[in-house]
């Protein structure tokens, strides 16, 4: 996730790849305080509002596209 995305706390949470303690106790927090489940979900809208999905899909296909190269030796189809 893109750090610029996402406020730890704030508009999400930001937990540790396949740790299931850490999104027990994100969810946990959001299930135990619906305030600020709502406040999150707002701001993560307004977050979404603001950005170019066209110019994320074509850094998700560059990145995918790194991805291959890296593992086929810089050869990737186009």
């Amino acid at each position: 996730v893109d750090a610029d995305l996402v406020e730890h706390g704030v508009s999400g949470f930001v937990v540790p790849s396949r740790s299931a303690e850490a999104i027990m106790e994100a969810l946990d927090t959001l299930y135990r305080d619906p305030e600020r489940r709502v406040a999150m979900g707002r701001r993560s809208l307004a977050l979404c509002g603001a950005h170019d999905w066209s110019a994320f899909a074509s850094q998700l296909a560059a990145y995918h596209r790194d991805a291959v190269e890296s593992r086929t030796g810089g050869v990737a189809a186009r």
